[in-house]
């Protein structure tokens, strides 16, 4: 199994083993440097330079490791200049016979901070380096079409994987044989699925057992179901064995998001408090105590929450790589990306019908999923069909109208509170102690903190139902096999 190139620092097209004419036509090394001279100078464009170069893009190994070094520097939240990188480089040969230290530090002057400068250096390497990789590869199949074993449809296929250089994405493609994965499955046999469980929900994790990176999973649900605070919940849950999360929140900002978290967080360190006291700031002396020490547990989870209105799935892509780089500068693996939610995402261009939005939307998070190697939970609204039926559960017809997320989706969560909808049942002009009255109070009891996880489509584990509930007091979803009485109990 093998990609089309290899990304790895240092993983750029050397010279030397190219010296073809062609090829070196195509290499221009002082344009790599006043890059480098230019990220230098201003820290801040590192980031956004991330996004679109890659080591390969570099024809000198000795510019990528330097420019691979930047980034995981800057990741870290260094500061990126020559004394900095020096000890990286001080034992490098090629480091010390081009004097890039004298080079670099000279950068601050050197530089011209022009911002469309810089753009025009990014977009130079990019396509001189698809330009050398499909001079590369063309040149390869020049010579296996000299080489009369090579049969003309195996021939055909190295020109296509040449081509595909120019108009291709930023990933490689993987490939294999079925029997190079099935010696794969073998090989990985016992080891962890690399995927996440919530942990906090354990009765939902029996039915859809891990979720996979690379799934799509819809968490779907009416008004006051509980999505936000079911996808917090799964988020702690999951960032509690250190596995990195990143929250992209489109209706909440990030203050608002980390009191529901701070309330639902407290039960789990027995030091509760209410969700509601946390935001009117009416807490006394000892719950304030609390509330601080569940902020102090809470920042040592590796989650990060990005508040961003009117996300696309490109701006999308490039806040999970950023946000990928943070992680792994503090040993950190990025394994769930949380988006709250679905119907706020924005289309690639205007004009399109909502159901083509949502269909673009949905299939591009299940594209992002593949090829940032992440499980995608996306968080959705259900149409109002649901509040027709006399059971008011929801059903995966009630998706329909949201595009191609039913098709898209490896697993589909839908939400359901029974205690929402038989509380606006509630009698009002009759006398508490009548017949009506106790028969609604009996109902209430029955379903009090409940939520229901229906699991219509499952890609890995069951489909089915599971239990869990529902503690609104502290904005907090637990498995079946959470006591209430833990948190407190349930009043009608």
């Amino acid at each position: 199994m093998s990609g089309a190139f290899d990304e790895e620092m240092g993983g750029a097209l050397p010279i030397e083993p190219l010296a073809t004419s062609a090829i070196r036509a195509l290499c221009n090394p002082e344009a790599e440097l006043y890059l480098i001279e230019e990220l230098i100078a201003d820290n801040k464009l590192i980031e956004q330079a991330a996004d679109e170069v890659r080591a390969v893009d570099f024809s000198a190994a000795l510019h990528a490791r330097i420019f691979t070094r930047m980034i995981a520097e800057h990741a870290s939240g260094r500061r990126v200049e020559a004394i900095t990188l020096e000890p990286f480089f001080r034992e490098d040969e090629d480091w010390i016979s081009g004097k890039m230290f004298g080079r670099l530090s000279g950068a601050d002057i050197n530089a011209s901070r022009d911002r469309s400068r810089i753009r025009g250096y990014v977009d130079h390497l990019v396509e001189l380096s698809k330009r050398r990789r499909l001079v590369a590869g063309l040149q390869d199949a020049i010579a296996s079409a000299r080489t009369i074993e090579v049969p003309l449809l195996e021939l055909a296929t190295h020109i296509d994987e040449a081509v595909a250089v120019i108009t291709e994405a930023e990933q490689t493609e993987e490939h294999g044989t079925l029997g190079e994965y099935a010696a794969q499955v073998i090989a990985d046999w016992g080891k962890p699925i690399h995927g996440v469980r919530s942990g906090l929900i354990k009765s939902l994790d029996d039915v859809t057992g891990t979720l996979e990176t690379s799934d799509t999973v819809v968490v779907a649900g009416g008004t006051g179901m509980g999505k936000t605070a079911f996808a917090s919940s799964y988020a702690i849950g999951v960032a509690q064995v250190g596995q990195g999360v990143l929250m992209i929140s489109q209706e909440m900002t990030g203050v608002q998001l980390a009191r529901r978290a701070i309330a639902d967080a407290s039960t789990l360190i027995g030091q509760a408090v209410d969700h509601r006291g946390i935001r009117n700031q009416s807490l006394d002396g000892e719950h304030m105590m609390r509330m601080t020490r569940t902020a102090e547990k809470l920042s040592e989870l590796p989650i990060e929450v990005v508040p961003a209105a009117g996300m696309t799935v490109d701006k999308l892509r490039r806040v999970i790589r950023r946000q990928r780089r943070r992680f792994q500068a503090k040993g950190t693996e990025l394994m769930l990306v949380v988006v709250d939610y679905l119907q706020l995402m924005q289309p690639s261009r205007a004009g399109m019908s909502a159901y083509e939005s949502a269909t673009e939307i949905s299939k591009g998070l299940k594209l992002l999923a593949g090829s940032e190697n992440v499980v995608m939970m996306a968080l959705s609204q259900l149409n109002r069909n649901m509040h027709k039926r006399a059971s008011h559960k929801p059903e995966l017809a009630d998706l329909r109208d949201s595009g191609q997320i039913e098709q898209d989706a490896s697993t589909i969560i839908l939400l359901h509170r029974e205690e929402q909808f038989v509380r606006n049942e509630e009698p009002k002009t009759k006398p508490r102690d009548s017949l009506e009255y106790t028969d609604w109070e009996t109902q209430l009891r029955a379903c009090l903190g409940r939520i229901e996880f229906i699991v219509p489509k499952s890609r890995h584990g069951t489909t089915g139902k599971a239990l869990g509930w529902f503690f609104g007091k502290y904005q907090a979803v637990r498995g079946n096999e959470h006591d209430p009485s833990d948190y407190g109990g349930f009043y009608v």
